[in-house]
């Protein structure tokens, strides 16, 4: 389970214990330290309370990949403006969604993220891993961008949450050769990948397949590896 949500813990995690079944969870240390989850989650959690037409009037940032949409569902509208967002400098992009939670209605229930306390009071079932400094993508970052990255996660495992850090989840898949082998070097024994392949095991870097709640067809379709014997035909 990646991301650290709190809904895990209020409804994964009592399945998965009465069935004695054992779990990784995986948390970004920005949003343990903050109890906010990933962007993307607060984007949406956000655009879900926003009426339709407030998204004309928001800010000039959204002109760009809301203008098209106008008339298409909800669904594309939010999917095209997560993606805008993603091109974004940090600031910016957290500037935006600020404007979109305060034209949107009341949010009693919002999306959160798992706090320190929270992930320390975890039962032993559950081994924690670390998901990113800040869940910002991998795929193009220097080897330094990484390691300053890595640090946050390194520091909030030592000194706030007092676990060993062993498993490294790299935050929407994306990674470089030289991530691996400074993880290696770091002590990590698991580095997880998102390869959609299955995974035999018996060695530190591994990859595995991306489920959701309603992927079911899909997941099914990539363990039997249809999707791979597909794309080969």
């Amino acid at each position: 389970f990646d991301d650290g949500y709190a809904d895990f813990a209020e409804y994964g995690l009592p399945v998965l214990e009465s069935h004695g079944v054992p779990s990784n969870l995986n948390v970004v240390a920005e949003s343990v330290l903050t109890g906010r989850p990933i962007w993307s989650t607060r984007l949406y959690d956000a655009l879900s309370r926003v009426e339709y037409e407030a998204l004309d009037h928001i800010c000039d940032e959204l002109l760009e990949a809301w203008s098209p949409l106008r008339r298409g569902s909800r669904e594309h509208a939010g999917f095209a403006i997560s993606n805008h967002l993603r091109g974004l400098q940090v600031g910016e992009r957290d500037a935006v969604i600020e404007r979109i939670e305060g034209v949107g209605g009341p949010n009693s229930d919002p999306i959160r993220a798992l706090t320190v306390r929270e992930v320390t009071s975890l039962p032993e079932s559950v081994h924690v891993g670390a998901h990113g400094g800040t869940h910002e993508p991998m795929t193009h970052a220097s080897l330094t961008e990484f390691e300053n990255d890595f640090e946050m996660c390194r520091d909030l495992f030592s000194d706030r949450l007092h676990l060993p850090l062993v498993t490294y989840a790299f935050p929407l898949g994306g990674y470089q050769t030289g991530h691996l082998d400074f993880l290696l070097a770091s002590g990590i024994e698991q580095i997880l990948l998102v390869d959609e392949k299955t995974t035999k095991g018996g060695g530190p870097v591994l990859t595995r397949l991306t489920v959701g709640g309603t992927l079911r067809g899909q997941f099914l379709a990539k363990s039997a590896g249809i999707a791979s014997r597909l794309a080969g035909v």
